[in-house]
């Protein structure tokens, strides 16, 4: 079976996400969150990004949840990889755990 990769890109059109639409806030959100990222030392990966869009699609109620959807993109994002992402996010400030995954872009 061949994978298809997906470009990596930061500034993503209004209307174009890896997994669907998201609206003109989470675009800014997402921008400020990969501002973040790279301040805190943090290579901005495809999976990463996608996981950013997973997050940011909607509620995740936990992280099997984000793991189930961004796996449906690509197949090499692993529950580790998930857990890593939330922990990186949690620490810059970026999510709050105890609130559903909820982003707090400040």
């Amino acid at each position: 079976m061949e994978r298809t990769h997906l470009p990596l890109k930061l500034h993503l059109p209004a209307s174009v996400t890896i997994g669907g639409c998201m609206s003109k806030e989470a675009i800014e959100q997402k921008e400020v969150i990969v501002g973040k990222l790279k301040d805190s030392g943090c290579r901005i990966t495809k999976q990463r990004l996608i996981l950013l869009d997973v997050i940011l699609e909607g509620e995740c109620g936990s992280c099997k949840e984000i793991y189930y959807r961004a796996s449906k993109i690509d197949h090499s994002i692993g529950t580790a990889t998930v857990y890593r992402m939330i922990n990186t996010l949690e620490a810059i400030g970026a999510i709050d755990r105890k609130n559903m995954y909820r982003v707090q872009v400040s």
